[in-house]
């Protein structure tokens, strides 16, 4: 389907939202620490920024979490649930599959 993106795959542009909202989050916590100053943060501001990641291409908070386990301990899974040629989940369970093979009994 051209122009429509799998939610496999906004959960692993959710990475990149969830990057620069972290980014912010400390940006806050730096003014707030060392300022001095009182913490005058927006409702819109407070938030994990996986939470706030998630809802903004429509993901739940435990897709993007998945999205971010199979980016650090596969990248090429990643780049492949990105390209759209396979499901997040299905990384998922390639990434257990690495990490635990099965014992074949003869």
């Amino acid at each position: 389907m051209p122009g429509f993106f799998r939610l496999s795959q906004l959960a692993m542009v959710a990475l990149s939202i969830e990057s620069y909202e972290a980014a912010r989050a400390k940006e806050r916590q730096a003014r707030t620490q060392y300022g001095g100053g009182i913490n005058v943060t927006a409702d819109s501001d407070l938030g994990k920024a996986r939470d706030k990641a998630a809802a903004a291409v429509g993901a739940s908070p435990s897709y993007v979490q998945q999205a971010k386990k199979v980016q650090a301990e596969a990248p090429q899974l990643a780049d492949e649930v990105k390209a759209g040629t396979k499901t997040l989940t299905q990384a998922v369970r390639e990434v257990k599959e690495q990490k635990s093979p099965r014992v074949r009994r003869e």
